[in-house]
């Protein structure tokens, strides 16, 4: 009979092959949007303690892995933001439970009366006109002459000896019409025109006086900005002292993932997410060596660093020390190559997994005599 693959999930955590895939809820053994974290940490911690009691055996890979799972879900499950989006996911994914069909619902659906025609609504608008009507045609009118008004104009002889008398008379040019009809449009004329050449001659008049041309006002350039000062380093800002070296307080660094500063040590290196950062200003750029005080737990093998200023990476290995209270000082060369501000950052590249190190202090210390001044 063939034997059954090992199952680190079921043989470890005792998480059955039907509960997959596994939430970090399940993976810690807690209930679903669990929200105390002191109960959220002691089932991450007694997990862990679980798997790494075959860490040294045939399984270690396995439970490598596993590890590396559960400090996934305890930093995600103890940091408040990450949790949230989280729980999110989880509700999104979770699938909404199908509506009971309703007590109501039965088949062939029920019959109802046919209902009577309604009349139509009346409108209460006029009707529009058809616009594409072709309109009749319009007849034209009849024009009937008028013989009875017609008058005849007796003719009258001329001498051709004087022009001016050939010119008809005022009372024979428009026959019928009285004298100051006939001299009304023309007077209505030449008033017009008077007032036209009034008004052209007070319009001129105005354009052409001194007030009304204004000299141009000066155009004012605006003033040019003073060139940009450059902001003055803030008043904490990490410097070398007088013999060119740095020290980096564990106070001032601005930790990620589970480091904490305790007891003067920065423990908490267990996670991926692990780092350690000090901005500090360069004035003297040069060779230098990175000094490390640390320690490491007594069942850890060797386990890595990685130091990264500016393009410069370091990669730092440590040694087993024995124990979290015994410590070691290592030093390792890197180089600042411009000056100005620069930010340390040390974060694990290879960790054995578990409280493995602190560190109880950092320096840089100049190499006597190098520098990397032009």
């Amino acid at each position: 009979m063939t034997p059954l693959p090992f199952d680190p999930y079921e043989q470890w955590l005792g998480i059955a092959p039907r509960e997959r895939p596994i939430d970090h809820y399940r993976l810690l053994g807690l209930p679903r949007f669990e929200t105390d974290l002191a109960k959220i940490a002691t089932a991450a911690d007694e997990r862990m303690g679980v798997v790494r009691s075959a860490q040294t055996g045939k399984r270690g890979l396995d439970a490598q892995r596993i590890l590396n799972e559960l400090s996934t879900a305890k930093v995600c499950l103890l940091s408040p933001a990450a949790k949230r989006a989280y729980d999110l996911t989880l509700q999104l994914a979770t699938p909404a439970p199908s509506p009971a069909p309703s007590p109501q619902a039965y088949w062939p659906p029920p019959q109802y009366p046919a209902l009577p025609p309604q009349p139509a609504a009346p409108s209460y608008y006029p009707p529009q006109p058809n616009w594409n009507a072709v309109p009749p045609p319009v007849p034209p009118p009849t024009i009937a002459p008028r013989l009875a008004e017609v008058r005849a104009v007796p003719s009258r002889v001329v001498p051709l000896s004087s022009p001016v008398d050939n010119a008809p008379a005022a009372d024979e040019a428009l026959p019928g019409v009285p004298l100051w009809r006939r001299l009304l449009v023309p007077g209505i004329a030449a008033v017009l025109l008077a007032v036209s050449a009034v008004a052209s001659w007070q319009i001129y008049r105005r354009l052409t006086s001194p007030s009304a041309i204004a000299e141009p006002s000066p155009v004012e350039l605006p003033a040019e900005a003073p060139p940009a000062e450059e902001p003055p380093p803030p008043p904490d800002l990490l410097r070398q002292d007088a013999s060119g070296g740095v020290a980096f307080p564990l106070a001032q660094a601005s930790l990620g993932g589970l480091v904490t500063l305790r007891d003067d040590e920065l423990a908490g290196w267990d996670s991926a997410e692990a780092r350690a950062q000090w901005p500090f200003q360069v004035t003297q750029p040069g060779f230098f060596r990175l000094e490390l005080e640390y320690a490491t737990s007594q069942q850890t093998a060797a386990g890595e660093l990685e130091a990264t200023i500016g393009q410069q990476r370091k990669l730092c290995e440590l040694r087993p020390s024995g124990g979290l209270d015994r410590f070691l000082i290592d030093t390792y060369p890197i180089a600042i190559r411009a000056s100005g501000r620069h930010t340390l950052t040390l974060r694990p590249t290879r960790q054995p997994g578990g409280d493995w190190l602190v560190i109880r202090s950092v320096r840089l210390i100049p190499v006597g005599g190098a520098s990397l001044r032009p």
